[in-house]
């Protein structure tokens, strides 16, 4: 019987385990983990093909201060990237056809 097993029986239990035990649970942990965070893109018609801000700006020609603008009133949304900022190909052309 592992350790998940155990758990799952939802009893109190005394563990003893080896630093290699341990290890493999933690692992097995991390792997899980990294499994549900994979990152699938949501329009696989355009292969996740996705624009920088510098590029949006290029595209439209406009300053950074209209991007924030349109960002913040829900016209032109990026998804964020740790601080960086990345525009959908579909929302861009959506964009670009309405003009």
């Amino acid at each position: 019987m592992n350790i998940r097993e155990i758990l799952k029986q939802g009893e109190n239990a005394l563990f003893v385990v080896s630093g290699n035990d341990l290890k493999e649970f933690a692992e097995s942990v991390v792997n899980g983990v990294f499994a549900s965070l994979q990152y699938e893109p949501v329009h696989k018609e355009n292969d996740g093909k996705m624009y920088t801000a510098n590029e949006v700006c290029e595209l439209f020609h406009i300053d950074k201060s209209t991007l924030w603008r349109w960002e913040k009133v829900n016209y032109l949304v990026p998804i964020r990237v740790g601080a960086k900022r990345f525009y959908l190909d579909e929302d861009v052309k959506k964009l670009s056809n309405s003009k």
